[in-house]
This record gives structure tokens, C-alpha cells and sequence, in this order.
């Protein structure tokens, strides 16, 4: 077991210390421009005047994780300001330097060979390049757990009471930076009873009692923020196909890449297997620190409530990578450094190729969002979906005004009043900032009034539409031409129409949606309603429309109703929808008008997440 300062010979440590160079720039990249991401947001806005604030207001009602990282932010904006070079530095800092500790650790446990592949990826993947640049738990948490591995290691091997301070502080900040750091934290703590010899486990103990005894101060926020429940507001349990989409999205969806990795994971299996390294202790005990999270995260996910994100295992991910690539410590030198060229090379490919991770990490809907709002003039309606403290953090640092037309969803207490808005005839555009949360249907609303699509921008997690009255109308838009028809029960259900989703919705983020047109003499209420089926199973329902009788100028009245595809676990070309009218009066409603259409989705909805389109 290595225990020297940087593994390797001379030119293993320059092998090393090229990715070291490599992993610093693909982070610090145009840094200027790098904007703050949704969670970074939330966790300036929950800075308060005082540090007690912050704590109590910031982290106990209104977090999930531990205090260290919103403690840290307190402390350092008030040094150095809440600008994006400034909040960010600290973590891309800490996430470079955490790759010199987990390179020692993974150089004592798999070989220094092991270790070079390993940093090749460690320092080009998008899930700790991305992570690294956010200025949130995850570059601090995956520094610490990296400093307590490589303490415990040294620890381990010579005995050195200094070791085991560092030991200490990795185990400290870990606990106080997330949960599953902390997670992670006492599952090498309990490794570490396995590891230490016999002679030094006293001083080993006392160690972990410290640690314990500094975390104490935080087990009532912890038992607060449990009794908050998880994340099933907005978090949905783990299916079924979450560990290989996970896997899929580690090595970015890159097939050469996958081939590379997978190449490398079933040799270093061989070689273990033939020379009885699948029962050595490091193996099992890296594979088990790699793997148990993972399986305590599913497991309460399903069980209890949702916790489980990709994010949550970045802590425990060095260790899965050391047991698969364990058995690669007897490569030669001239393959290995060969190996790492073609990993980065592909890596970093992936990363700026099929990632686009400088494309859309980069562009911000908060700032696209906030130009619209202080762009807009008298004429032009501007309503965004999106928090109020988010948009005004960059009002306030561009020192600008939004206009006298500008909205956001959460001030309307009824979406009536923004009927009522579409209706002022001096208005000449709107503009819609539109979030994965918003009601489906608004956008075909505002079509209503402003029938013509002039410019489309799309970002990660949103989209910009604006609408004018007048123009080049995008005919790819119309409503389906397909009669509606009725049953025996003609008064209570006089429109019925099927379709497949699939011919009018080419891809996932795709919104259907469905427009019912009622004539001037309709008696209210009359109600549009969906109900949806995967071949023959029912999906779901959807009814009770909140834009009930929106009026047009003909004195007719129109209903709508969408939906997004990627909101169902059904494939679209096997989603069908039934569509039809519900009159309640008992009344005759006369020959309503029902159709539907595609509108094109948001390709890169969720592209830091999932596949990204060429």
C-alpha cells in the first residue's frame, strides 16, 4: 500500500498532474459567464442578515440539507459578495483538490495504474464537472469524504495521530455538508474498524467519538428536516430502469465512451478473478462503500419517500470506480498513459459534443427571463413562471426596472385574471416564460389572443415564447381538422373525439393539447375533459379546465386543455387520448367545435439529465 505524498514515478505524477491541469480548466471555463443555477439561486435568497436567520430560516424550514454549506455561504458572501465568479470559486476549488485526495486513495487500494484511469474520468465526467461548478453541497461533500478516505488510509498504514485530525475534519464537514455524505461518512467510519490495525483502533475510536460529539449540535436540525418528509412534492420514487439510466448518464450516453469504460471494468474483472482478488478485503470494502448508498437511497425511496437523485451519490462514486477498476494495477505504464489519453479524450468529447455541457449549463432562463421582464414596453404583456426573489436578484444587479406589464404565475390567486389581461386590446405582445410546472395550457390561452409565434427560445428546465397579434403564422400549428362525433347520451356528451397521441406529438416534451369552441347561446357549465390510455390500459384524466369560457370575439367560447407527454410513463406512440365535452345543465349546448394539436416541445427540458438531441 502506497503511502507517498503523490503516487507514482516521475512520469506518473506528470501523467497525474496534466489531468489535474485538464480537470481545473474544463472548470473554470469562461467562469465570467457561467450563471447561477436554480439551486445556487435558492440558496443566496435564503441568506439572511444574520447568521441565527440563515440557519433557523434558511436551513430548518426552509432546506432539506445539513447547515455546513449554507454556513459557509453566510461567511463567505459577506467577505466577498454574491457574484458568480465569487460564490463559485470556493467550490470549483475544492472539487480540483478533491481529486488529489482520491487519487491517493485510489492509488493505495487499486494501484497507481488503477488511479490514473480513474482521475481521467474523475476529472472529465459531466457529473463532476457540473456538480463541481455549483456552488452546493456536492463539490464540498465530495472533497471531504475524499479527505477522510485518503486520513483514514494513512492512518491505517503508519499510525500517525496527525491523520487522524484530518480524519476528523473530513468526517465533520462531510456531516455537515449532506446527508449522504454523512451517509457515505459513517459507512467508511464502520470500514475503517476493518481497516485500522488492531494496535491503533483505541486511538481510531476516539477519533470517530469526536466526530461524533461535533456532529451532535446538528441532530435536531437533522430530526426537523426528517420529519419533513422526502422530496415527493416534486421528486417521483425510483422506477425500475433508475440504476441503468443512471449508469447510461455517468458515461454521458456516449457509446464510444461506454465501450471504453466497459473494456477497462470487464479486464480489471478478469484479472481479479484470476489471481483471487475478487476475496481481498479492499475489494469488497470499496465495492460496498460504492454500492451501499446507492441501495440505502433506493430502498428509503421506494419504502419511505423519494430522496434518491444522481447528485446524492457523487460522494460514494470514487469508490465504485476503485473496486471496478481494481484489478487494471498491473497495466504497463506505456498502456496505461495510453488508456487515460483515450478515456479523457472521449470524455471530454462527450462532455462538450453530445452533452453540450457549455451550451446549456451556460445559458440561464432566470437572465432570460429577467430581459424580458425589463425589456418589455407598454404594449407588451409579459407573464413569467418562475419565483419573484429569482427574477428580481437580477433586476437588482443589472439595476434595471421591469416593465408595467409584468407577471409572474404565482401573483394570479385565479388564472382568470390572466384571461382578463389577454384582453386589453392595447396590448400588442406577450411573452411567456414557461417552466416544467406550469399549467400546460397556457400557452394555447395566450394563442387565443395572440395567435403567432414569433420567436421560440429553449433552455434547461424552461422555455421563452413570445406571441404577437399579427405576422407570419406558423401553419404547423393548426388545429386538426377531424370531426367530433357523440354517443346515445347526445345532451350530456355532444363532442367525442379519439387520436393517437404519437401523430401530432414528435417527441416526449411535446404538449398536447385540445381546444373546444362553444357557441354564443351554450348554457354554463360545460366542461372539457381527457382521458388517456397506453393501448388498452387507462393512463390517466384530466378535466375541471381553469380557462373555463374564454371569450372570443364572435361571442363564441372556447375551452382548453393540455398535457405533456414526457409526464406519463407510457410511450407517446402508444399514448391515446379521448377527448369530449361534459354538459351538466341537462340542456342543449348546440354543435360545439372540438380539435387538438401538437405543439413541439423543449428539446433540452431536461438535458442535463437526459439524453440531448443532435
Amino acid at each position: 500500500m502506497s503511502t507517498q505524498w503523490l503516487p507514482g514515478d516521475r512520469t506518473e505524477r506528470w501523467v497525474f498532474m496534466g489531468l489535474l491541469v485538464l480537470a481545473t480548466v474544463l472548470r473554470l471555463w469562461n467562469l465570467p459567464n457561467l450563471p447561477f443555477a436554480h439551486d445556487e439561486l435558492s440558496a443566496l435568497l435564503r441568506l439572511y442578515p444574520s447568521l441565527g436567520q440563515t440557519i433557523h430560516g434558511g436551513v430548518m424550514i426552509g432546506d432539506t440539507h445539513p447547515p455546513g454549506v449554507q454556513v459557509f455561504l453566510w461567511c463567505w458572501t459577506n467577505l466577498f459578495g454574491t457574484s458568480e465568479v465569487a460564490v463559485k470559486l470556493p467550490f470549483i476549488l475544492l472539487s480540483v483538490v478533491a481529486l488529489f485526495y482520491w487519487y491517493r486513495v485510489a492509488s493505495a487500494w487499486a494501484g497507481v495504474q488503477a488511479a490514473l484511469l480513474i482521475t481521467a474520468l474523475l476529472a472529465t465526467a459531466q457529473y463532476t464537472v457540473m456538480y463541481g461548478q455549483l456552488a452546493r453541497p456536492y463539490a464540498f461533500g465530495f472533497f471531504s469524504v475524499g479527505l477522510m478516505a485518503d486520513q483514514l488510509v494513512r492512518f491505517a498504514a503508519d499510525g500517525r495521530r496527525a491523520h487522524l485530525v484530518g480524519f476528523v475534519a473530513g468526517a465533520v464537514l462531510s456531516a455537515y455538508a449532506h446527508h449522504f455524505a454523512l451517509l457515505t461518512a459513517a459507512l467508511l467510519a464502520c470500514a475503517g474498524l476493518w481497516l485500522v490495525p488492531r494496535g491503533h483502533r483505541r486511538g481510531f475510536l476516539l477519533a470517530c467519538t469526536l466526530a461524533v460529539l461535533l456532529y451532535a449540535p446538528n441532530v435536531i436540525i437533522t430530526l426537523h428536516q426528517m420529519g419533513m418528509g422526502g422530496l415527493a412534492s416534486w421528486l417521483h420514487p425510483p422506477s425500475a430502469t433508475w440504476i441503468p439510466d443512471y449508469l447510461a448518464w455517468v458515461v454521458m450516453y456516449s457509446v464510444p465512451l461506454m465501450a471504453c469504460v466497459a473494456a477497462l471494468v470487464v479486464w480489471s474483472l478478469f484479472q481479479l478473478a484470476r489471481h483471487n482478488g475478487l476475496g481481498e478485503r479492499l475489494f469488497w470494502t470499496s465495492l460496498l462503500l460504492g454500492v451501499a448508498p446507492l441501495a440505502i437511497g433506493y430502498a428509503y425511496s421506494v419504502q419511505r419517500a423519494p430522496v434518491l437523485q444522481y447528485s446524492v451519490l457523487i460522494f460514494s462514486f470514487p469508490f465504485l470506480l476503485i473496486a471496478l477498476f481494481m484489478g487494471l494495477k498491473a497495466l504497463p505504464r506505456g498502456i496505461t498513459i495510453g488508456a487515460c489519453a483515450v478515456l479523457a479524450g472521449l470524455s471530454v468529447s462527450a462532455l462538450v459534443r453530445d452533452r453540450q455541457h457549455y451550451t446549456l449549463l451556460y445559458n440561464s432562463r432566470y437572465e432570460a427571463y429577467a430581459e424580458a421582464m425589463a425589456s418589455a414596453g407598454p404594449q407588451d404583456l409579459v407573464i413569467i413562471d418562475a419565483q419573484s426573489a429569482m427574477l428580481e436578484h437580477y433586476l437588482d444587479k443589472w439595476k434595471l426596472n421591469a416593465g408595467a406589464n409584468t407577471f409572474t404565475v404565482s401573483q394570479f390567486d385565479s388564472l382568470e385574471k390572466v384571461v382578463r389581461l389577454l384582453a386589453n386590446e392595447e396590448l400588442r405582445t406577450a411573452t411567456i416564460g414557461f417552466a416544467p410546472n406550469s399549467p400546460p395550457d397556457l400557452l394555447a390561452v395566450v394563442q387565443e389572443r395572440f395567435p403567432v409565434v414569433e420567436r421560440v427560445e429553449h433552455f434547461c428546465e424552461g422555455s421563452l415564447y413570445r406571441f404577437v397579434k399579427s405576422g407570419v403564422d406558423d401553419h404547423s400549428m393548426a388545429y386538426s381538422t377531424a370531426k367530433p362525433w357523440s354517443d346515445s347520451t347526445v345532451v350530456e356528451f355532444p363532442a367525442i373525439l379519439e387520436a393517437k397521441v404519437g401523430d401530432v406529438c414528435t417527441d416526449a416534451n411535446a404538449l398536447f393539447e385540445v381546444r373546444a369552441v362553444l357557441p354564443r347561446s351554450a348554457p354554463d357549465p360545460a366542461e372539457l375533459e381527457l382521458e388517456l390510455y397506453d393501448g388498452g390500459a387507462f393512463v390517466g384524466w384530466f378535466g375541471a379546465p381553469k380557462w373555463a369560457g374564454l371569450p372570443r370575439p364572435d361571442g363564441s367560447r372556447t375551452l382548453h386543455l393540455a398535457f405533456r407527454a414526457s409526464e406519463h410513463d407510457a410511450f407517446v406512440q402508444n399514448l391515446r387520448v379521448r377527448m369530449f365535452l361534459r354538459n351538466k345543465t341537462g340542456r342543449w349546448l348546440g354543435t360545439p367545435g372540438l380539435s387538438y394539436r401538437g405543439r413541439p416541445g423543449n428539446p433540452v427540458l431536461y438535458g442535463l439529465y437526459a439524453p440531448v438531441p443532435r
